[in-house]
């Protein structure tokens, strides 16, 4: 039976694009409300709609602190929110970060209403470690009758349910002829330019390997939008500079997510050293993709991984780890071709269009 999803998520992220398009191609409406956009989005598939902020929105954030990311106090009149929610005719409405201000209109007019709603998250909360918080999830499901679901890897609970990312960039059959070491690491790594991203530990990474004559190259696919992003890349060039690796290292800055397949599948190796990293899909495809994955243990989807088999797990404040992990890729072509088809196996039992329908229909019921 067709349906007709609402979104209503702070902005059009790149892991929201598979799994909007599979909705799609799978017979279903989707509308996505947000309330902020960047210059990198996909927006090939569908055209978020960009809510319009109000006079007392405008006055409430301009007096109250709030996360740039998520901006909690952004929102349009609860006349005009109606109107357009009216009009989208929905019969589920997918909710991120509910306590939003106009999350909490959608949730309203849901309850009011009785429209259907899943809520979106990128974390799971356990009963026994975080019991407001979960008390909080547990106290929404029952009062809109919906689960959470989360995109980690996870044994899926009463109402929180594992539906995974879903990655769009799954390499070929015949991709398999791959296989078989380059002399040269071809490393990659994809991250805003803010210090939490953690890049200067890949540099560092190539530097050592650079000084014990391994053959590799770094490029760096970043995001600069902001003047602190500027601030960061710039610092990071200077790093490149002073450590005299500018030969093997180039910075691409604001690509667009339509040209990421063509990237990742040019690189052999990818690597996310982030601190406090939520959930990224890029891991997930550069391992679709056919990289050999390494992936800080701050990250939320490092769940997807086991460590030396279809990938590698390291603690981002060792820069020796990643060294350590390059120097075995680069010495065993054994090792080095077995990860990676065992990451491709990997991507594609837990990260395919089908494993990610049954999931999210399943979420639903």
């Amino acid at each position: 039976m067709s349906m007709k999803f609402l979104f209503e998520f702070p902005r059009y992220h790149t892991n929201n694009v598979g799994m909007v398009d599979a909705l799609v191609a799978d017979g279903h409406q989707v509308v996505f409300s947000v309330t902020r956009q960047s210059p990198i989005e996909n927006h090939s598939g569908i055209t978020p709609v960009l809510q319009k902020q109000s006079i007392v929105s405008k006055f409430l954030s301009s007096c109250l602190r709030q996360n740039p990311a998520v901006l909690p106090f952004y929102c349009p009149s609860i006349f005009s929110h109606f109107r357009f929610l009216w009009e989208s005719d929905f019969n589920i409405a997918v909710v991120r970060s509910p306590l939003r201000l106009i999350a909490l209109m959608t949730l309203f007019y849901c309850f009011i209403f009785r429209r259907k709603v899943l809520f979106y998250s990128q974390s799971v909360v356990q009963k026994d470690q975080y019991l407001s918080k979960w008390i909080f999830r547990y106290s929404l499901a029952i009062i809109f009758r919906g689960n959470w679901i989360c995109p980690l890897f996870f044994e899926s609970t009463d109402f929180q349910k594992h539906v995974p990312f879903l990655v769009d960039f799954e390499a070929e059959d015949h991709d398999l002829r791959r296989l078989g070491k380059s002399n040269v690491l071809s490393l990659l790594v994809v991250a805003k330019s803010v210090p939490r991203k953690n890049i200067e530990t890949v540099i560092l990474a190539v530097k050592a390997l650079s000084d014990q004559g391994v053959g590799c190259t770094l490029t760096v696919i970043t995001e600069v939008s902001t003047p602190a992003h500027r601030h960061h890349i710039t610092m990071l060039k200077e790093v490149v500079k002073k450590l005299k690796v500018e030969d093997i290292m180039i910075f691409k800055e604001n690509v667009e997510h339509v040209h990421m397949r063509e990237i990742y599948y040019t690189h052999n190796v990818f690597i996310l050293p982030s601190f406090d990293e939520p959930a990224s899909v890029s891991v997930l495809e550069a391992l679709a993709s056919g990289c050999i994955v390494l992936t800080s243990n701050q990250n939320g989807t490092s769940t997807y991984f086991d460590h030396g088999v279809n990938g590698y797990i390291f603690d981002p404040n060792k820069v020796e780890d990643v060294v350590s992990i390059l120097l075995g890729l680069h010495s065993d072509e054994r090792v080095f071709n077995l990860i990676r088809y065992n990451g491709l196996l990997n991507a594609r039992g837990r990260t395919s269009k089908h494993i990610f329908l049954e999931k999210f229909y399943e979420s639903i019921r």
